[in-house]
């Protein structure tokens, strides 16, 4: 079965290469690479600072500028995040990879943490979320259950990849 989610990427102050969603197919990828510098990718709804396009949108790659990313970046000190929703119709079981970089800003205010990677019912801030994966203040990657996985250094590239599963009522 089907359920039409939307994958939320939320930042205080951190750089995306790229994005996919893939289990019996791919329902959605995206490298960012055909989208223009300065621009914000189509198929994504941009929330909460994201709108602030000075700052989040597409940017160079802060390692390799020959390549392209979807920069998220909130207000640091404030609360509030910049924002990314892409929706899309996810089956029961799905893995989501992406490449994580997180800036080194001292981070404090609502948003304490780098980065997350969560699923909703809808593109606001003020929909139900489910977080899946967080980038904390303090140096360390964990999981929805507050499980660490392990530490982090900023200014530097993370491959990410979460295998979601869904029996009836519960998730794995």
């Amino acid at each position: 079965k089907m359920r039409r989610l939307a994958l939320v990427l939320v930042s205080a102050a951190a750089v995306l290469a790229g994005v996919s969603q893939a289990s019996a197919g791919t329902l959605l990828l995206d490298n960012f690479q055909s989208d223009s510098l300065g621009t914000w990718p189509s198929s994504w709804v941009k929330d909460a600072n994201a709108l602030d396009s000075a700052h989040n949108g597409i940017f160079a790659d802060p390692t390799n500028p020959a390549n392209k990313t979807l920069k998220l970046y909130g207000v640091v000190g404030g609360d509030w995040a910049g924002i990314a929703y892409d929706v899309c119709a996810f089956p029961s079981n799905f893995t989501i990879k992406a490449d994580v970089y997180n800036g080194s800003e001292n981070l404090s205010g609502a948003h304490p943490d780098r980065a997350g990677i969560a699923l909703a019912q809808g593109t606001s801030w003020t929909d139900p979320s489910l977080g899946l994966l967080d980038f904390t203040r303090n140096g360390n990657i964990i999981a929805a259950d507050g499980t660490v996985l392990q530490a982090y250094q900023t200014q530097q590239w993370y491959d990410v990849e979460i295998d979601y599963g869904r029996l009836g009522a519960t998730r794995s």
